[in-house]
């Protein structure tokens, strides 16, 4: 019994890492595609912090970026 618990608890362990990459993976590539976006061609991207429409779309996507990312985390966090 003890030893099937504890195997069941690595595997939960595994599966919550993997699920922790790539949601650290998908946190990381909007953020890596403005960077990206920005140095190849900076006009396409400057408009987000001229523009008062761009300052509205960029406070908008940080929230829904912060509530993905929260739900994520309860997705993940496992009571063992």
């Amino acid at each position: 019994m003890l030893r099937d618990r504890r195997k069941m608890q690595g595997k939960i362990k595994a599966m919550s890492m993997e699920a922790k990459a790539s949601a650290a993976i998908i946190a990381c590539l909007p953020f890596t595609v403005a960077i990206l976006t920005y140095l190849s061609s900076p006009s396409y991207i400057e408009l987000l912090w001229t523009t008062q429409v761009g300052k509205i779309c960029l406070v908008a996507s940080g929230m829904w970026m912060m509530t993905g990312v929260f739900v994520m985390k309860k997705m993940i966090s496992f009571d063992i």
